[in-house]
């Protein structure tokens, strides 16, 4: 049910990042509330325009949740470590 009115309300902000996300080569994922962005190299210029979009439907974002990582590094979304072959729980979540 929370995925459905998340859904909902977030139908216009999708709309406009996955317009915006190409023109960067990124690409954009959202599930519920966590957003994510993969991509060689996320400009800052993005990530301020992306503010910007969330900031003008009303919502800000949780900058003690904000996360960049590398390719090299364990990349955790939603709680799987989403960089290797397929998606897996981290050895201290298990």
């Amino acid at each position: 049910m929370s995925t459905d009115i998340a859904n909902l309300v977030c139908r216009k902000i999708d709309r406009r990042i996955e317009g915006l996300a190409p023109l960067f080569n990124t690409s954009y994922t959202r599930f519920v509330d966590d957003i994510t962005f993969s991509g060689d190299y996320i400009p800052n210029s993005f990530i301020k325009m992306v503010k910007q979009i969330i900031a003008q439907s009303g919502y800000k974002l949780n900058s003690d949740k904000e996360l960049l990582c590398g390719k090299h590094q364990s990349q955790v979304v939603t709680g799987l470590t989403v960089n290797r072959k397929k998606p897996k729980v981290p050895k201290k979540v298990r």
